[in-house]
């Protein structure tokens, strides 16, 4: 949604590393108070941006098998928060703001390197939540992904 002018102000961190040698975690989290702060729409101004969500967060960790009978053998696994975000701006002082919910998503994945060869399957959106990316009014509404399954084969040179 095209606006005249906007400013956001917030923070964001991000943090990852190693556990262990064999174990890593990555995180992070993101603030942001995304306004309009000029339009021709007198009553957008100081509205929160559209798609804007205030508050977001994920975090990952994957283990790796480095010895035994498993070796090569990892499993990984993560979240992703996206707090509420609303679709629209008020049009006139009576207009209802559309808003998105939060949502979240898990996912899963599993890792296999053997000589040249590395393979993995991931589950994205594993419990298979119902959830919406964007939207531009009450009836055009954008959902996510729904639960999927990918597969991996790759060989080194």
């Amino acid at each position: 949604m095209q606006v005249g002018e906007s400013q956001s102000r917030g923070f964001e961190w991000e943090v990852s590393g190693h556990i262990r040698e064999n174990w890593n975690l990555a995180a992070g989290y993101a603030y942001s108070d995304a306004k309009v702060t000029a339009d021709i729409n007198p009553l957008a101004i100081g509205a929160r941006l559209p798609h804007a969500a205030r508050h977001s967060a994920h975090i990952w960790t994957r283990y790796n098998v480095i010895s035994g009978p498993l070796d090569g053998l990892g499993i990984g696994g993560g979240i992703i928060y996206v707090g509420d975000r609303v679709s629209t701006l008020p049009s006139s002082p009576d207009s209802p703001i559309f808003r998105l919910p939060g949502y979240h998503s898990l996912d899963l994945a599993l890792y296999y390197s053997h000589g040249d060869y590395d393979f993995s399957m991931k589950v994205a959106n594993l419990l298979d939540d119902e959830y919406f990316i964007a939207a531009q009014s009450a009836v055009e509404v954008q959902p996510g992904s729904p639960r999927s399954v990918s597969f991996t084969l790759k060989k080194n040179f």
